[in-house]
């Protein structure tokens, strides 16, 4: 393999897996060594079962993002050869510039593929999000709307209008909103927050205690539900357990710093 003779050690390395107590590295070395040789499917195999191995493997996970993203490429500019202006290449594209939060960018090229199928199911959901990440909330809800018409029950759709119409304190049009994406995913973090949100600008601060415990149980690494909460123990008149919940969210927005410093961008 190091003298780059690459199928003369696949079969090697096939042997020594064939034994009773292979080299700890092997597996991913044939994964290596296939990919080299054009295996790619085999390759991909190869690494899964190191992964599963051992998750931790932090080699194995390279190559095998490497591999997906070279195949991501390589399909990409398979569909610009095919038509630079067709539905799924505009749509494929829109997905690639969410991805990298390049929200401008993709709205016009989720617009591109709507121009071309406008009956395009998701399409009118994904321009809602890109529209709501820049806080353009009018075009996010007109999105949304037209997204809700593809499927009146989407959970997250419903979700989005409910954050809006919270955002706008029209807390009697979230309810119905949030009601529906409750249905759906009961279990959202996010839609006890929005409920919580609801029920403490309609006044009802023990409905919205409930539903502050509720994203906190849903997702205890949180830090804004316990902010949220520590407000509502304090119109409750429980200062101990505002202070206690406050602390909490202290601890955990430190936390999150941290980690966000930790995935930044490194020197």
């Amino acid at each position: 393999f190091g003298e780059n003779e690459i199928n003369e050690a696949i079969p090697w390395f096939e042997l020594e897996l064939a034994t009773p107590k292979p080299h700890p590295r092997c597996r991913y070395y044939l994964a290596l060594a296939l990919r080299a040789a054009g295996r790619i499917e085999e390759s991909i195999s190869q690494l899964n079962r190191t992964v599963a191995d051992n998750p931790k493997d932090a080699d194995a996970l390279y190559q095998l993002a490497r591999i997906y993203k070279n195949a991501s490429l390589q399909a990409i500019e398979s569909l610009k050869a095919l038509d630079q202006d067709s539905f799924q290449l505009h749509a494929l594209m829109g997905e690639v510039y969410a991805d990298e939060e390049r929200n401008p960018e993709a709205i016009k090229e989720y617009q591109a593929a709507l121009a071309k199928r406008p009956d395009a199911s998701g399409i009118h959901y994904a321009i809602g999000v890109a529209y709501w990440v820049q806080h353009q909330l009018d075009a996010a809800k007109k999105e949304f709307m037209d997204a809700l018409k593809e499927n009146p029950n989407d959970a997250l759709t419903n979700l989005y209008l409910g954050d809006i119409a919270v955002h706008d304190q029209r807390f009697s049009e979230a309810h119905g909103y949030l009601s529906v994406a409750e249905k759906g995913q009961p279990n959202m973090p996010q839609l006890h927050v929005l409920l919580g949100k609801c029920y403490r600008g309609e006044n009802e601060p023990e409905k919205a205690k409930t539903e502050f415990l509720a994203a906190i149980q849903a997702d205890p690494s949180a830090a804004q539900p316990h902010y949220l909460l520590a407000q509502v123990y304090r119109e409750l008149g429980n200062p101990q357990a505002s202070s206690k919940e406050f602390a909490e969210f202290e601890r955990l927005s430190q936390l999150e710093k941290e980690k966000a410093l930790q995935h930044g961008p490194q020197n």
